[in-house]
């Protein structure tokens, strides 16, 4: 996980081939590097602003200045790819998105950070949510994607809940591509 900028810069620096990040939506669409979509109070990081996040938390960068960093090195690294920059588009909690609305948002504002940054061919997107990678492929078909798997992704909710002792929340995707 990336949480302290600029960790690009000495991941790459000390070897590492690529490195992984998350975008969040704030209040205002500015993407903020963060795993989650909520901060350790169970506030969700789209009810703040930009401002308001990095008063709670310094150490959180907008994307674009991560990009900027990964950028800088494989220009520097000439025509040896320096470094493959993941760009993890997370499924949003029920916790933080309830009805199911803001995977489009999330998209739309990722694909033109990274076109703006020109790492559209140093970028991969990346996610657990097939739904997610459709509308990347939708706004970004040049832009490589993969899918991550899960072996909770394979088990009924009773299954998961009885594995992790945990609340199952089923959602009504409004883009299930068949998938619960």
């Amino acid at each position: 996980m990336l949480q302290s900028f600029p960790a690009p810069r000495p991941a790459y620096g000390l070897g590492g081939g690529v490195v992984e990040v998350y975008g969040q939506l704030t209040q205002a669409g500015r993407l903020a590097v963060f795993h989650d979509d909520f901060i350790s109070d169970f506030t969700c990081i789209h009810s703040l602003t930009l401002n308001q996040l990095q008063q709670r938390l310094p150490f959180v960068p907008e994307l674009h200045e991560v990009l900027r960093v990964a950028r800088h090195f494989n220009k520097k690294a000439g025509d040896d790819l320096g470094g493959i920059f993941i760009v993890e588009l997370k499924a949003f909690s029920p916790h933080c998105d309830p009805d199911d609305e803001f995977e489009q948002a999330l998209v739309s504002a990722v694909v033109p950070e990274v076109r703006k940054a020109e790492m559209d061919d140093q970028v991969i997107f990346d996610s657990f949510s097939p739904a997610l990678l459709y509308l990347a492929a939708q706004a970004a078909p040049d832009i490589p994607r993969e899918l991550g798997i899960s072996g909770l992704q394979f088990l009924t909710p009773a299954q998961i809940q009885s594995i992790t002792v945990l609340p199952m929340t089923i959602l009504n995707k409004q883009l299930s591509l068949g998938l619960t």
